[in-house]
């Protein structure tokens, strides 16, 4: 079972992306245009088949996505509450998410964002 989650953020002149991959470096981030940040959230002193767990898990992926999208500059309190900046979230959350596969973390994410996954 891998159990680590890589949450990144490319950025592309103007363009947002994000996806999730496993097993590259913690924490990168490169100064040219199409650089990623990247966070890599590990999850192996979890018990995954408890809520507890689970809930520690879920904190965790909340706090990369956050940090993944806002960018080694931060952004200022309005830009916080912007569309883009809680797409990119929400975009980055679901994909971890799915990545990992486990029934209990999909019902919390369920649950905390009020939609399903298809």
């Amino acid at each position: 079972m891998n159990t680590q989650l890589h949450i990144r953020r490319l950025f592309l002149a103007g363009c947002l992306a994000t996806t999730l991959a496993c097993g590259l470096p913690a924490v990168t981030q490169a100064d040219t245009p199409n650089a990623y940040k990247s966070i890599t959230v590990l999850y192996d002193d979890l018990n995954l088949s408890a809520e507890a767990g689970v809930a520690c898990l879920y904190s965790r992926i909340r706090w990369a996505a956050k940090n993944v999208c806002r960018g080694s500059g931060g952004l200022s309190p309005m830009e916080l509450h912007s569309r883009q900046f809680a797409r990119c979230k929400a975009e980055a959350i679901d994909a971890a998410v799915k990545k990992v596969n486990n029934r209990i973390l999909t019902a919390m994410h369920d649950k905390q964002s009020n939609r399903r996954f298809g």
